[in-house]
């Protein structure tokens, strides 16, 4: 994980020797890594996780809550 996060800061790409090739996040796909003693790529991982917690929470816009707030943001 160390190695990646390095290669991402020095070249942009989040490559190392043991890590399969990572995809950019597109409109279409979300390829996200696993990091574990073996790691590996999967795409969309946590699709079904958000479409669970979004069948139980009510939406959540962060902007429109701060907005409504005594503390509302100030630019």
């Amino acid at each position: 994980m160390t190695d990646a996060f390095l290669s991402f800061a020095q070249t942009g790409k989040p490559e190392c020797d043991i890590l399969p090739d990572w995809k950019p996040v597109t409109p279409d796909r979300a390829p996200t890594m696993i990091f574990d003693r073996e790691c590996a790529l999967r795409t969309d991982y946590d699709d079904r996780l958000y479409e669970k917690i979004n069948s139980i929470l009510p939406p959540f816009h962060l902007m429109e809550l701060l907005a409504g707030s005594e503390n509302a943001i100030q630019h």
